[in-house]
């Protein structure tokens, strides 16, 4: 026939036509009234030159007996040059809506405004159609309503190759005993556009609710504004995914591979919205909901222009990434300032997994100049895990995260080559170092432990320092490794300011293989740059260090005092760590230890200190006679040192020289006046005296003093001396023991 049209007729037969070639078909506004088994408009294996127009049929049962019939319109294998239109067309009470399995349409297939029902079977049953325009073709105004029943769901486009786009905006799929939409291993070639008001739902508890299992899109998959209860792409392979504010209940991209590789928009500013840096991001997860779960187990993710995972603002109401072993293989290659993958203000219920991970972030050069994975502000009601194979080419950032389980980060390798930025709460011209950080934790609150391990060379940072944890609070045992090789400015591990309200443990990646005899050498090399940062850090009981030099297993065991100190000296100088160590000696009962520590943290404050001349004089006097108060005692050595010297000088030297003599009486003229020689008492009496003047040794001998009749007035300037020595050593015991009375070593 060279063509068939039928407009707004009342049909109460079947029109078959099996094999029939025709120039075009219109069926347009019409009625048909019929129940068949098979179809009512059955064109199997038809080949039309044209187009099929069955826009605003409508196609109802007679009066109902319980028996649905078989498909309201059958293309099953039809050959279609032109379009086929079912625009505003309605079927809701046949077993199925619409055949078109292993059909052949050259053009669009348009189906806005339709309103199908599968009471029985599918609303649309369109497995290895080929589509060489757009497909469904639904805006906003005009969309699908589309229900289902059976495995096959309310949509079936498995294997289906649409070479236009995938339009299903606004519309409303539902599949009672199925997916919504089931196009596993189908091929869309400019992408598909599931967004607007566009909802999907399932009775079933074990179908996905959208199934792309193993299909291939090109373009862009947009799901912004969709509700979606559960999003399969297990295998899939797409070039854009976004679902910057979606609501989907489970979303799953295990397999998947996601490209973004087409050229970025043309911008002359970088973007710094959420909005405009989605544009180049493989896959847009924005202010998205996910009632259930969201998996990446073994996806591929890349995108030359952005993130390759923006999911900021996300809420995840249970598991996140779902990689829980070293064979998930998730990887997620992208470019930016926002990282591989962001999630900058999530919300993640359950589990954040991302183990087995590989993230990268590459410049032009192919370098890694930005962070890995930009968390900050992340909420996290679970465990959060990056080990068993983590590897990141860029920093990971988790700044100010809430972390309520705990936090493991043991990684493979976290590499990166930013350069320090300004920061924008500092003074002009200061750098923030946290942002060249490979590891940047800064005033995260971690509601359990904290594993923070890494082995020698696992971390490296081009710019600054290996971890910055400043501020951060662990409601629980903390386990962070830092190399005594490796220094940089101001410190290679920053604990500044930290809380940990349990234990620390502190392990070496690298220790040094020669003990350190010269720890005054050690400070200096530091002074610039440091291995550690622990001003202000802040622990509960005894901290222990690891390798222990005490070599026991024991992780209670207090590690020796000379291997803290050695630790400090290679740590940023500051007066707190050693006073909080002093407590926790002291807390155990090791005075010794605990008086050491705070010795030599006057000792590093001389050579790394910002000491002035008159401090730095008054500490080097301190030190020697009374241990900067710590030593109150050695004075009391000092006093009988001094005593001896000053005794066996006088009566070695100045009684047989007379320059000191027994005083002539006040009654003698001073003409006749002649001095007595000193006896050995009344020498002794005087070297006392020098000291001492209230004590007296002797008091049957005349005291001796400074011959008044020949006067040498070195002596005279010996005994001013020695007595201003000996007040001086008085008034650091004196010191020395307000110190002991009244120290308190927790203070900073």
């Amino acid at each position: 026939l060279p063509w068939l049209e039928l407009t707004g007729c009342v049909l109460r037969a079947p029109l078959i036509a099996d094999r029939v070639q025709l120039g075009w078909l219109t069926a347009s506004g019409c009625l048909f009234e019929f129940r068949r088994d098979d179809a009512v408009l059955a064109l199997p294996q038809a080949k039309v030159a044209h187009d099929v127009r069955l826009a605003g049929s409508k196609f109802d049962l007679p009066q109902s007996d319980g028996n649905p019939g078989g498909w309201a319109v059958d293309l099953a294998g039809a050959t279609i040059t032109g379009q086929l239109s079912v625009a505003k067309l309605e079927s809701t009470e046949h077993r199925g809506g619409i055949q078109l399995t292993g059909a052949n349409i050259s053009g669009a297939l348009d189906a806005r405004g339709a309103k199908i029902t599968g009471v029985a079977a599918q609303a649309l049953l369109a497995d290895y159609l080929t589509v060489g325009g757009d497909a469904f073709m639904c805006e906003k105004g005009a969309h699908l309503a589309a229900t289902g029943s059976g495995p096959g769901g309310a949509i079936s486009l498995v294997g289906a190759t649409v070479t236009g786009r995938l339009a299903l905006t606004d519309s409303v799929l539902e599949g009672c005993s199925g997916p919504a939409l089931l196009a596993a291993q189908a091929t869309l070639k400019e992408g598909a556009m599931l967004d607007g008001d566009f909802s999907a739902t399932s009775h079933s508890a074990r179908a996905a609710v959208i199934d792309l299992r193993g299909a291939t899109i090109t373009g862009p998959l947009s799901l912004e504004g969709a509700t979606v209860k559960n999003l399969s792409l297990e295998g899939a392979t797409v070039e854009n995914l976004s679902r910057e504010g979606a609501t989907v209940e489970n979303l799953s991209l295990e397999g998947a591979t996601i490209d973004n590789l087409s050229p970025a928009p043309h911008t002359d500013v970088p973007p710094t919205t959420t909005t405009s840096a989605a544009a180049g991001t493989a896959v847009c997860l924005s202010s998205a909901t996910i009632s259930g779960r969201l998996g990446v187990r073994g996806a591929t993710i890349t995108s030359d222009h952005g993130a390759a995972v923006m999911a900021d603002y996300m809420t995840v109401n249970s598991d996140a990434f779902i990689c829980e072993d070293d064979k998930s293989k998730f990887t997620a290659t992208g470019r930016g300032d926002l990282g591989a993958v962001c999630l900058i203000g999530a919300t993640i219920n359950g589990q954040l997994s991302l183990r087995g991970t590989t993230l990268t972030n590459k410049d032009a050069r192919g370098t890694g100049h930005g962070p890995a994975l930009v968390a900050d502000l992340l909420t996290v009601k679970g465990a959060t895990r990056l080990d068993s194979g983590f590897t990141a080419d860029g920093a990971v950032e988790l700044w100010g995260a809430t972390l309520s389980g705990k936090l493991v980060i043991e990684p493979v390798r976290i590499a990166t080559e930013r350069p320090p930025r300004a920061s924008p709460n500092a003074d002009a011209g200061r750098l923030d170092h946290g942002s060249t950080a490979a590891v940047w934790l800064t005033g995260a609150t971690i509601g359990d432990r904290l594993s923070l391990r890494w082995t020698a060379k696992a971390l490296s940072s081009a710019h600054g320092p290996l971890v910055v944890a400043d501020c951060v609070v662990v409601n629980g045992d903390a386990l962070i490794s830092w190399c005594s090789q490796t220094v940089a400015r101001p410190a290679a591990v920053s604990l500044q300011r930290a809380s940990i309200t349990k234990r620390l443990v502190l392990l070496d990646a690298e220790p040094s293989p020669q003990p350190d005899d010269d720890l005054t050498s050690v400070r200096r090399d530091h002074k610039k740059a440091a291995s550690l940062d622990l001003d202000g850090l802040t622990f509960t009981g005894m901290p222990i260090l690891e390798p222990s030099a005490a070599g026991s297993d024991d992780l209670n065991a207090a590690a020796p005092v000379a291997q803290w100190l050695a630790v400090l000296a290679r740590a940023r100088y500051a007066p707190q760590p050693y006073h909080a160590l002093s407590a926790a000696y002291e807390g155990i009962g090791d005075d010794s230890a605990a008086r050491d520590l705070l010795i030599a943290q006057h000792d590093d404050a001389l050579v790394r200190g910002n000491v002035g001349r008159g401090r730095r004089l008054y500490e080097t006097l301190s030190k020697r006679f009374v241990g900067y108060g710590y030593r109150p005692l050695k004075a009391i050595w000092w006093v009988v040192g001094v005593l001896l010297v000053t005794f066996a000088f006088s009566a070695a030297v100045l009684r047989p020289a007379k320059d000191i003599a027994v005083p002539p009486p006040a009654t003698q003229s001073a003409a006749s006046a002649k001095p007595k020689e000193c006896s050995l008492a009344g020498t002794a009496d005087y070297a006392v005296s020098l000291a001492f003047p209230l004590v007296t040794v002797s008091a049957n001998d005349p005291p001796c003093d400074v011959n008044t009749v020949n006067t040498n007035f070195l002596v005279v300037l010996f005994s001013w001396l020695v007595r201003l020595f000996t007040v001086t050593l008085a008034g650091f015991f004196t010191a020395g023991l307000a110190v002991l009375m009244n120290r308190s070593p927790s203070g900073g």
